[in-house]
């Protein structure tokens, strides 16, 4: 009887064993089957975000093209908005001051007038009809980046005749700011004309409101002509640029006057600088720093601070 009874212990135990056994297969087999289960939707989410995200990519993507065609619209509009004034001149049968139907229109805009120091620089540009660059406008709205390289493309596009010249300040005292001004605009107009007697078929847009006198060209002034004209906007950068070179040279032979920020402009900085230094001749317009010298250093209104020559430095 006891032997049987272990025998029947035994098996009961070698049962137990095995269901023990078949229930931590089973587990096993939930577990794996949890876990596949996890990974499939864990790759399910994966996919949604992957095509979320390719499907916000595409829509930027449609969104900048869209922007990019509204914004190459608007730039082309706002050029022909530009040459409208220049192709109504060359459509136009008679002129005020020529024969009319000019081939060449010459837009003309000036650099400097204001500053206390540095020369005035005046460009001319012909910009055949056809030709465009994006970006051209009025020089003062432009930041310098984009000032110099739309400056690039002017310069380096062989169908646009530019021409420029410049007053340096002792013109500017001889003469005045207003006369050396339309000097300098009347020789840039009469660059332009290549051969003599073919006059008629160019018209000048000049930006203002006066004419330097004794064109032999027709002309018209234009207020703000440098935001209404295409190429007198294109003259202004060449002019805006030029000039502004030129004060960043003249920085690296006299640094205490700040010209590479004010270029030449009269700001407090560069006033305490002529104070402290006194004017450099032929850089300095006398006439210009006479308006403020005599809270400066105690001098009279005839008589401007010190004057130094080109080659004298300072500390």
């Amino acid at each position: 009887m006891v032997a049987q009874g272990g025998g029947q212990a035994r098996a009961q135990n070698i049962i137990a064993k095995e269901v023990a056994k078949r229930a931590k297969e089973v587990a096993k087999r939930a577990k794996e089957a949890k876990r596949q289960a996890k990974e499939v939707a864990k790759q399910a989410r994966e996919a949604k975000r992957q095509k979320e995200k390719q499907a916000k990519l595409e829509a930027g993507e449609k969104r900048k093209q869209a922007q990019e065609r509204i914004k190459q619209a608007s730039v082309e509009g706002r050029i022909d908005l530009m040459k409208q004034m220049e192709r109504a001149v060359r459509a136009s049968p008679s002129s005020p001051h020529g024969s009319g139907n000019p081939k060449h229109i010459i837009g003309v805009d000036e650099a400097g007038r204001g500053p206390y120091a540095g020369p005035v620089v005046v460009a001319s540009a012909i910009v055949p009809d056809g030709v465009r660059i994006p970006g051209v406008r009025d020089s003062k709205q432009m930041a310098k980046r984009e000032l110099v390289a739309i400056y690039d493309k002017i310069v380096h596009d062989g169908r646009i005749i530019v021409k420029v010249t410049l007053a340096e300040a002792p013109d500017v005292d001889r003469l005045n700011i207003l006369e050396a001004t339309m000097r300098c605009m009347k020789r840039v107009i009469e660059q332009q004309v290549v051969l003599p007697g073919t006059e008629p078929e160019y018209h000048a847009l000049v930006d203002g409101n006066r004419l330097p006198k004794g064109l032999g060209v027709s002309a018209d002034a234009v207020v703000k002509g440098d935001d209404r004209c295409y190429c007198i906007a294109v003259a202004s950068i060449v002019a805006k640029v030029t000039r502004d070179r030129i004060m960043h040279s003249l920085h690296s032979m006299y640094p205490q006057y700040g010209f590479d920020t004010n270029v030449g402009y009269g700001t407090a900085a560069h006033e305490a600088a002529i104070h402290k230094h006194g004017m450099v001749e032929g850089v300095h317009r006398k006439t210009f720093c006479r308006k403020f010298a005599t809270g400066l250093g105690g001098s009279s209104l005839n008589e401007p601070p010190p004057l130094r020559r080109k080659n004298e430095t300072t500390q």
